[in-house]
């Protein structure tokens, strides 16, 4: 479980960092700019309010960890996957190319079979987390 669980961390870290090296780490247009900002904003909040003690890089709840609901936590429950999706796929629009499509493409993948090992591990870990599901958006609010 462990081999998987850093395989996951190392393809995310190799499909996002293509599509940053790929995109010039800024889009062009200023609109995608602030929307990219925005995410990198957003993702920085979250990982702050999950504070030091929760993050961890492997999907996989530390012994003492918190469950956290609200906050940014409140609507979704993984918006630091959201706000990564966000500002890669932006690289993508911004200057379309098939390789930087199926990157991002491999990158969703990656983090949605990430998520969800995530999730079994968080409900076998905290009690109230079914809870937390029936209430929350696991990525993107009123879709998924």
């Amino acid at each position: 479980m462990l081999f998987y669980q850093r395989f996951l961390v190392i393809s995310q870290v190799v499909w996002s960092a293509y599509l940053f090296i790929k995109g010039g780490f800024l889009v062009s247009d200023y609109y995608l700019m602030v929307l990219q900002l925005s995410s990198i904003l957003f993702g920085s909040y979250a990982v702050y309010y999950i504070k030091k003690g929760n993050f961890n890089l492997i999907p996989q709840p530390k012994k003492k960890g918190v469950l956290k609901t609200n906050g940014p936590y409140k609507f979704i429950r993984h918006p630091m996957y959201l706000s990564l999706l966000i500002c890669c796929f932006i690289f993508v629009f911004d200057e379309f190319s098939l390789y930087k499509l199926t990157a991002f493409i491999c990158l969703l993948v990656t983090l949605i079979l990430k998520l969800e090992l995530e999730e079994k591990l968080l409900l076998k870990h905290f009690e109230a987390y079914k809870e937390y599901q029936e209430q929350s958006w696991k990525l993107i609010p009123y879709i998924y």
